[in-house]
């Protein structure tokens, strides 16, 4: 976890089911935080190792967070997501315990900029 501060990533280890991915060598290429409010999942986190960055790792753990999932995002992050499968929700879609959580962060609405809320679904076969 020490990558992670090193690059500003204020979050707390203790707090949600993590998952990881490795390199070869075992060191953590990436990891992904989902919590858990009222029976609805959210990708807290999702963070890649400078030097692992555009190998499909983010993917890779986002695909790993199973369906439904929820985010939160930025504007510049919108079309990541979407070519994930993800999208756009208005807020009057976004679960109400997911809202409350990210309400207390000051994150939804966000306080100092604008905040857009995603999901993926469980695609038919």
């Amino acid at each position: 976890m020490p990558a992670l501060r090193e690059d500003l990533m204020g979050i707390d280890p203790e707090v949600g089911s993590w998952l990881a991915a490795f390199d070869n060598d075992g060191a953590i290429a990436g990891v992904a935080r989902i919590t858990e409010a009222g029976g609805a999942r959210t990708i807290d986190d999702v963070w890649v190792r400078p030097d692992a960055r555009r190998r499909g790792i983010a993917s890779a753990l986002l695909d790993h967070a199973g369906t439904p999932v929820w985010l939160i995002c930025d504007e510049n992050m919108i079309g990541y997501y979407e070519r994930r499968g993800f999208a756009l929700v208005g807020a009057d879609d976004f679960p109400p315990p997911l809202a409350k959580l990210y309400g207390a962060r000051n994150e939804w609405p966000a306080t100092d900029h604008m905040h857009y809320a995603m999901v993926r679904r469980a695609t038919r076969s």
